[in-house]
């Protein structure tokens, strides 16, 4: 195994981990990277998770987030390489009846 597939492999490790610690109504900050013309521009998303979907290889994430009154609804692949950072703002904390 060289150096590059070592590092990938152990960026989509972290990646699953946060994902297992990320629950429904966690408000969660993503930054992503977009190249273009050998331009590197970071993209920061912040907005609370309404669904989780654990599938073996695809494990993805849906986001909603309030922009100009719009409600945006985005869904990403955990395992995505434009996907950069991954923070918990506040976590849901759920009430005990």
């Amino acid at each position: 195994m060289n150096k590059l597939s070592f590092f990938l492999f152990n960026k989509n490790s972290l990646k699953r981990e946060t994902l297992n610690l990320v629950n429904k109504g966690d408000l969660l900050r993503l930054t992503l990277s977009q190249s273009y013309l050998n331009q590197q521009r970071y993209q920061e998303i912040e907005g609370i998770i309404i669904r989780k979907r654990n599938l073996q290889i695809y494990p993805s994430i849906t986001i909603r987030r309030i922009c100009s009154n719009v409600i945006i609804n985005h869904t990403f692949l955990i395992n995505a390489p434009n996907i950069s950072d991954i923070k918990i703002i506040k976590a849901y904390m759920k009430k005990n009846d």
